[in-house]
């Protein structure tokens, strides 16, 4: 079968973030749904940073969640770690500037109604209390009083214990009867749907093939479709224990690939030549859509195919979604199943040429190579993952004119690396909020303009940079900040 009809990948119908084990789960401290600890400390106040330009969102978040850190004890936030319907590119940056306001109330209100017990925050589309005691979905759009109340709205230490207690028991009775290695819920249920769906699973009785299977992993979440580690068992909280009795015996993620594959063969016969045509790497569609809406993505794509300006340009893959129509990189893309074929070409004619993209990629190579080394002590690098080549000659651009215009300056200790990200897409945005590389990493938005990279720049001088090192005119004056070192020696 051509490369372009794989099996659809699991992840593209997941949420963003792997689901991972609750405190009440019973396992080691700091398994939690979102990546560990903040990448930047910061000895600052609640004031807006002149470094972060008030025109660039991501750099603004990052330091707001940096004070969140130092301030609060939060120790992980994420942006919409499990929306769905983002929309497109432009709605995909109002995601990120929503999440940018949330975070700025939250730090508000925590200010006012303190939660030593907060760990672990998802900005979301509503409140909910998840992953046991340490961990909460806050509202967007809430207001300070509205979050405030949320904030304070905590169980007594009595009534956690007779919850934890309560999970144990049921946990302990379900690895009783079945073979289960892990057994968690996801986060994106509330701590009450997760009892409930650890109590309906205390329910099944294992009966013939059900009593000798065997389960590495099992979660309990609201939806039965595939996780990103097809090993992963899915069950939904809410489903009857007959339901859920039916999901251990049969649900594989291999045989929603079986049962889809006549599908992918039909569209592989009509379409494929059109799909040949863009030079397509592979077609797939998000695991919610039907045989019918799958079809219809295809016949779509196939038709908007035929423009010369579309067959002009570098294809990776192709994502029909349930919502979505985005620009991923120079090669992949996501696109609505029922977008018209005029609007496919309309989009993606935004994507660069092949020619542009060779031309990007070879400069960034060569801007690469002339950043090594430098006197600044700091490496630049671009995200490996959906940068556009463009953007990431912008950033290198920039940088390098940094360094011939401050030829003295040289970066505190112990930031080795500036990494460039995209700061409009949630998936990069929250990979830079919880980078595991945050003790060596600088992580600035792409998008950043040139004064707006000085600025930023210059808030990690080190102390003893020479005079041509000095901030550009203005900049200290206005910052409103004492510019205290991030990692004081």
């Amino acid at each position: 079968m051509p490369q372009f009809l794989r099996m659809a990948k699991h992840c593209e119908s997941c949420p963003s973030i792997v689901e991972r084990k609750t405190e009440f789960d019973l396992l080691p401290p700091g398994a939690t749904w979102l990546s560990l600890i903040l990448f930047l400390t910061l000895c600052i106040g609640t004031a807006q940073p002149a470094w972060a330009e008030p025109a660039n969102v991501f750099n603004q978040l990052v330091m707001k969640r940096a004070e969140l850190e130092k301030r609060h004890g939060i120790t992980s936030l994420e942006c919409f770690p499990f929306i769905k319907n983002i929309g497109s590119d432009a709605d995909q940056a109002r995601w990120v500037a929503r999440c940018h306001q949330a975070v700025q109330t939250l730090a508000r209100a925590l200010d006012e109604a303190p939660n030593p017990d907060l760990k672990t925050v998802g900005i979301s589309t509503r409140f909910l209390r998840v992953g046991g005691f340490h961990a909460r979905l806050i509202r967007w759009d809430a207001s300070p009083a509205e979050m405030v109340r949320a904030l304070q709205e905590n169980l007594s230490p009595e009534e956690r214990n007779r919850f934890l207690e309560k999970i144990y028991q049921l946990k302990k009775t379900i690895q009783s009867q079945l073979s289960i290695r892990n057994l968690y819920c996801s986060q994106n249920i509330s701590n009450d749907q997760c009892m409930q769906g650890y109590a309906t699973l205390a329910s099944v009785k294992p009966a013939g093939p059900l009593a000798r299977k065997r389960w590495r992993e099992v979660v309990v979440t609201d939806s039965t479709l595939p996780q990103k580690d097809p090993s992963v068992l899915p069950l939904r909280f809410n489903d009857s224990p007959e339901a859920m009795a039916d999901s251990l015996q049969n649900l594989k993620a291999q045989d929603i690939w079986n049962q889809r594959r006549p599908m992918y063969e039909e569209i592989q016969k009509k379409y494929g030549a059109g799909f040949r045509k863009l030079q397509l790497a592979n077609f797939f569609c998000a695991l919610d859509l039907t045989r019918e809406e799958c079809i219809l993505a295809a016949s779509n794509l196939n038709e908007a195919s035929q423009d010369p300006t579309l067959r002009g340009k570098d294809w990776g893959e192709a994502l029909a979604h349930r919502y979505n129509t985005l620009i991923r990189n120079d090669y992949d893309l996501v696109f609505r199943f029922d977008l018209p074929p005029r609007d496919i070409i309309r989009i993606f004619s935004d994507k660069p040429s092949k020619a542009e993209v060779q031309a990007s990629v070879t400069r960034v190579e060569t801007l690469e190579t002339r950043t090594r080394n430098n006197a600044a002590g700091l490496r630049a690098v671009c995200d490996l993952v959906d940068l556009r080549s463009p953007w990431c000659v912008q950033g290198f651009e920039n940088f390098l004119k940094f360094l011939r215009t401050y030829r003295e300056y040289s970066v505190n200790p112990p930031w080795t690396e500036l990494m460039f990200i995209d700061g409009r897409q949630l998936s990069r945005v929250n990979f830079a909020l919880n980078s595991k590389m945050r003790t060596t990493y600088l992580y600035i938005d792409v998008h950043t303009s040139y004064e707006g990279l000085e600025k930023f720049l210059f808030h990690f001088r080190h102390r003893t940079a020479g005079p041509r090192a000095s901030t550009p005119s203005g900049h200290e004056a206005n910052d409103g900040i004492s510019h205290v070192p991030l990692n004081p020696k």
